[in-house]
């Protein structure tokens, strides 16, 4: 769960701590002599079984009873523990540090005044109370450190969710590029077949980012605009000159980068649901780049789908919001609307 850095540097805290509860005392005692036995008395020896107390939960009885859900046991074990070191500390001070004297048998006014301090009981229940503190604080280390790893094994499962869910997108995009465009460059070989070869060689670039390039993290926003670009390009191939067909991308510099195929489920849903086999349609992308900002739109005449076809049921845009949603948490928005007949996808990411 740890590093070995992390580790080391846990180890000086633990070290650090300690050595402060052992040693501020006696810098307040301040070089009396009288106060320093006491202390020995009232404080090295009583945080020696707090230490003992704190790692043997730390390391094993939480693990082992509490974690499991074995309340009962971890309650026993360290209320006979925490008994048996209270009976021990109490009587090396009974022994050690305070004999008692072999004095003669004071007179009974005397007894009187005598029992009008604090019985013994009091003085153990309070080391009991005491022995609460390094248990408590072991628990509370104890379950920081479990939320911590669950944190961190949630977010590597979402990162492995990611991943294959980007995996997924680009299986879902190779044979969908790969045979649309074979079949508008087969048309094209005996009528143009410049444009053909220019073709093939923009279905190679691709491609090639597809298979190379896109498994990454992150590429270059220009990386993905090339790709966008290339995309764009193939798909005006399938259609005829009844749909417009624009776009608008800024030139930036090399260090920006984002995650790959980030734009291109908003783009092929523009050409899946924006065209028409019968009416003039226009398509049109634009996006904008600042410091502080990315802001892309994609716009389309609205074709609504039938019941009975599939591409219209919206898991593309439902995946990239979830996407969006475990990259950039609250940095991002992404909107769709439909107004004037026109469908409109806007997708705004901050700081990238």
């Amino acid at each position: 769960m740890f590093s070995d850095k992390s580790k080391r540097n846990i180890f000086l805290l633990h070290f650090i701590v300690w050595l402060m509860l052992f040693t501020i005392p006696f810098l307040l005692a301040k070089g009396n002599e009288e106060l320093y036995s006491r202390i020995v008395e009232n404080t090295w020896i009583p945080l020696l079984f707090y230490a003992f107390v704190f790692y043997l939960n730390y390391y094993l009885l939480i693990d082992s009873y509490f974690f499991k859900g074995n309340y009962r046991y971890y309650l026993i074990l360290n209320g006979l523990i925490i008994f048996v070191f209270v009976m021990v500390i109490f009587k090396m001070k009974t022994i050690f540090f305070n004999p008692l004297p072999d004095l003669p048998r004071p007179p009974k006014f005397e007894l009187k005044e005598l029992h009008k301090g604090p019985p013994r009981q009091l003085f153990i229940y309070m080391d009991i109370l005491w022995f609460g503190v390094p248990l408590a604080f072991s628990l509370a280390l104890k379950s920081f450190e479990k939320l911590k790893k669950t944190e961190q094994e949630q977010q590597e499962s979402e990162k492995v969710k990611l991943e294959q869910e980007l995996q997924y997108l680009r299986y879902q995009l190779q044979p969908h590029f790969f045979f649309n465009a074979l079949n508008n460059i087969y048309s094209m070989v005996d009528v143009t077949p410049d444009k053909a070869k220019e073709s093939i060689h923009g279905l190679g670039k691709l491609m090639r980012f597809l298979l190379y390039e896109s498994n990454t993290e992150k590429v270059t926003l220009n990386k993905e605009i090339e790709f966008m670009t290339t995309y764009i390009e193939l798909m005006k191939l399938r259609f005829s000159d009844k749909i417009s067909i624009a776009y608008n991308f800024p030139e930036v510099q090399d260090q920006v980068k984002i995650p790959p195929l980030l734009f291109i489920t908003l783009v092929e849903n523009a050409f899946k649901h924006g065209v028409s086999a019968t009416k003039n349609s226009s398509i049109v992308f634009t996006m904008t780049y600042t410091d502080l900002e990315l802001f892309f739109v994609a716009q389309n005449d609205y074709f609504p789908k039938n019941q009975k076809d599939k591409s219209g049921s919206g898991i593309g845009l439902a995946n990239l919001d979830k996407r969006l949603t475990l990259l950039y948490k609250d940095k991002y928005s992404l909107v769709t609307e439909i107004k004037d007949q026109k469908y409109m996808a806007t997708l705004l990411i901050e700081s990238i």
